[in-house]
This record gives C-alpha cells, structure tokens and sequence, in this order.
C-alpha cells in the first residue's frame, strides 16, 4: 500500500513540475463532466450528476492541491537558498545585509 501512495505521489509531482496545464487535475474533472453528461436524460440531473460526481472527486483535488502546495514550499525554499548563495553578495553594500523571508522565518523558529 505504500508502495503505491509513493509513487502515485511521484507520478502526480512529476505532472504538476513538467506541464503548464497538469493532467492530474484537468483529467479528472472533463471526465466527470463527460461521464455526467452520458448519465443524465435532462439538464435537472446533469446538474445533479456533475455536482455529486465532482464531489466525489474532491479527495482527489485535496490531494493534488496539497501536493501543489508542497511543491511551491520547496521551491520557494531552493529559490530562497540560491538567493542566499549567489546573489545576495552581488547587491549593493545595503542591500547585502538583508535576508531572505525564508531564512528568516527559519531562523525565528529556531529561536523558539
């Protein structure tokens, strides 16, 4: 079982980093939208249809949102490194001495 949550996880952090338009949410919801249109007779339980079924997929959208979200942490946190790294000595001398908003809020944890 774990085995297969790592890499469903791997597989939907690779296609939320390599693609514009991820399948990993856009897949899920045109085929819920599809599968309640070939379900319902009239508009009344198209609708419905729609409705139930995405939020049935809603698990699925938590998921893919929170691994979104761990994914801008990360890389908000390289960015802040390289920052740190590379650029922050090639400011003006006013400049140089600043931090970035990571390396602060880690050093502010690290307090506590």
């Amino acid at each position: 079982m774990a085995g297969d949550f790592q890499k469903l996880r791997k597989r939907v952090d690779r296609d939320l980093t390599n693609n514009n338009r991820p399948w990993s949410i856009f897949i899920p919801f045109l085929a819920g939208i599809f599968t309640a249109l070939i379900l319902g007779s009239n508009s009344d339980e198209r609708i419905w249809a729609i409705a139930i079924i995405q939020l049935m997929l809603s698990p699925w959208y938590l998921f893919v949102g929170w691994r979104g979200y761990r994914l801008m942490k990360a890389a908000s946190l390289l960015s802040a490194r390289q920052y740190e790294q590379k650029w922050r000595h090639k400011l003006p001398p006013e400049y140089s001495d600043s931090e970035s908003a990571a390396t602060a809020k880690w050093r502010r944890r690290r307090k506590r």
